[in-house]
């Protein structure tokens, strides 16, 4: 019997332990100041609510100004709520990589304490990259730009202008 190599099982097992062993970094890492009424002013944080939508970004696939954006970056899935924009998820890596970033959804019952993503609610994309903030706009190659609890997209582009200074 000649053995055959899978690759989709062994991309998707590969995500799976990737995701999973990482779900304990930094989901609370203040990043930027907070005020709750201005992107730039925001700490980025979000909590692991047990539930969520995993969205992989390929390779050199965030554009700012027409140029490919290298370097180590912060990238953000952000949702709105009563005191603005909140941040669902978030990742720091480098863009040059294929990379997976986990929105999370809303695990609480009282509105008042509102922690993720909302069924069928539209995702706002932010950046931080080189001392600004960039609200970016995605091209999927899968899935959509509306959360979807369980799902999985695949973005094969985020493009920007700059937003924000911080």
């Amino acid at each position: 019997m000649k053995f055959q190599f899978n690759y989709k099982v062994a991309f998707l097992m590969s995500l799976f332990i990737f995701l999973f062993s990482n779900i304990q970094y930094a989901q609370e890492t203040e990043l930027i100041g907070y005020n709750n009424s201005h992107p730039k002013d925001k700490t980025w944080q979000s909590e692991n609510t047990g539930t969520n939508q995993t969205v992989l970004l390929q390779a050199n696939s965030i554009i700012i100004d027409e140029q490919v954006v290298s370097g180590e970056i912060v990238l953000g899935a952000f949702y709105t709520d009563n005191s603005g924009l909140e941040c669902g998820g978030f990742q720091k890596y480098d863009p040059a990589e294929v990379y997976a970033i986990s929105l999370w959804g809303n695990s609480s019952e009282i509105k008042s304490n509102r922690n993720g993503f909302k069924e069928g609610e539209a995702i706002t994309w932010l950046l931080q990259y080189n001392g600004k903030v960039y609200q970016l706009t995605p091209s999927y190659k899968e899935g959509n730009n509306f959360y979807k609890s369980r799902g999985m997209s695949v973005i094969t582009k985020l493009e920007g202008k700059l937003e924000f200074e911080i």
